[in-house]
């Protein structure tokens, strides 16, 4: 659907923090009495029950439809990819709760600190330590937040500037919009693209994003490019269609030419068009409000691809995730005589550092039954405000 949300007005800030904290001191009171209670201390079961409600809280799913395993870890490899995935889940600047049970193993957060750096706080309090006759069970409950990393800002969207047709836009400067009702923040990178300034989001949205885990075979919006690698008919640029708002500028974005090969590896934010050639294929025309970098756009904007949530180097590592390993640009694969055959578009892909042709659906099935639905790639908007 459409959303033309404005941000909340900043004069309710103070009020808003205050009702924070008042809630978050009478859950830490609550906590503290009901985990001194007969039903919770020394009973595992009680513990991965509650465990289970805060992950279906979070990830939108129903608790007794969660396996024990997902929250019980045999091994520190579990227990730092649960952590790791549920920080990549974030979606804003709010801690959230996350449960960790570890089996003959002490659950810790520095793999937070390792694969996002600065990006990563949380704290680590032990709950409670269960022997039973299969092992040891350390109960362990983390509050992780994502930090925006420009110094003197927090990740309130009152902090930031509203999108204004009077408004003078520099590169550096920072607003917000709202996808499918969750708040992303997107940065400015050209104060003078196609008559307008160009705001690339902070973050990439995974492919599992809106999905419906509940029920079977309900993948989201975004889970896989489309049935074509036709820009203009996929899924991608259907789903940025409905959520585009009336202060996004139209640009005119359709796609005019084809591509085949790819850029060196590892080279991230020094990427070059070396390594890729182009054909053309006609003219297409599309405007779009909210979308996707062409690959001549992300070759353009290279220095800015693997940057995320106000970094000023390189830190792809912080957006890492079983549902994304890269985001898909709108060109697609193959020269100019048969590139509609190839099912393939370019990638900007995060592990790798360089951009590549990848497939627009799963390639195969791998007996995981919400995996075949998806391929690891998300999608980065971006959208034009006017400039005066």
């Amino acid at each position: 659907m459409k959303t033309d949300t404005v941000f909340p007005a900043s004069g309710r800030r103070e009020v808003e923090n205050i009702k924070r904290i008042v809630k978050c001191m009478f859950f830490l009171f609550v906590l503290s009495f009901t985990c001194s209670m007969p039903g919770y201390a020394g009973d595992l079961t009680v513990w991965m029950e509650r465990a289970k409600e805060v992950q279906a809280e979070m990830m939108n799913q129903k608790a007794e439809n969660i396996p024990d395993s997902s929250v019980v870890c045999e091994t520190r490899g579990k227990a730092e990819e649960r952590l790791i995935s549920a920080f990549s889940a974030l979606s804003d600047g709010r801690p959230r709760e996350v449960w960790v049970i570890g089996k003959d193993i002490i659950p810790v957060g520095t793999c937070l600190k390792e694969h996002f750096g600065e990006n990563a706080v949380y704290s680590n309090d032990s709950m409670d330590i269960i022997e039973n006759k299969d092992g040891t069970y350390h109960v362990h409950r983390f509050v992780i937040q994502k930090k925006n990393l420009k110094e003197g800002k927090d990740n309130s969207m009152d902090t930031y500037k509203m999108p204004d047709a009077k408004n003078h836009w520099e590169v550096g400067d920072e607003t917000g919009a709202f996808i499918d009702g969750n708040p992303y923040f997107f940065t400015c990178i050209d104060s003078d693209y196609k008559g307008g300034a160009l705001f690339l989001c902070n973050t990439v949205i995974p492919a599992d994003f809106g999905t419906d885990y509940e029920i079977y075979y309900s993948p989201g919006p975004i889970g896989y490019f489309g049935e074509t690698n036709d820009y203009e008919t996929s899924k991608i640029r259907s789903f940025l269609d409905s959520q585009t708002a009336s202060y996004m500028k139209r640009s005119l974005i359709g796609i005019n030419e084809s591509a085949s090969g790819s850029t060196m590896e590892g080279k991230f934010g020094a990427t070059d068009s070396i390594g890729v050639k182009r054909y053309s294929i006609g003219f297409q025309q599309i405007t779009q409000g909210l979308f996707i970098f062409s690959l001549n756009e992300a070759i353009m904007y290279a220095k800015w691809l693997w940057r995320f949530e106000g970094s000023e180097s390189d830190n792809p590592k912080t957006v890492l995730s079983p549902f994304l390993s890269a985001y898909w640009l709108r060109t697609p694969y193959g020269n100019g005589f048969d590139y509609e055959s190839s099912d393939m578009v370019y990638v900007v892909d995060l592990e790798k550092g360089n951009i590549h042709p990848a497939s627009v659906r799963p390639e195969s099935s791998v007996g995981d039954d919400y995996t075949d639905l998806f391929t690891a790639v998300g999608i980065r908007p971006a959208f034009v405000l006017d400039n005066d």
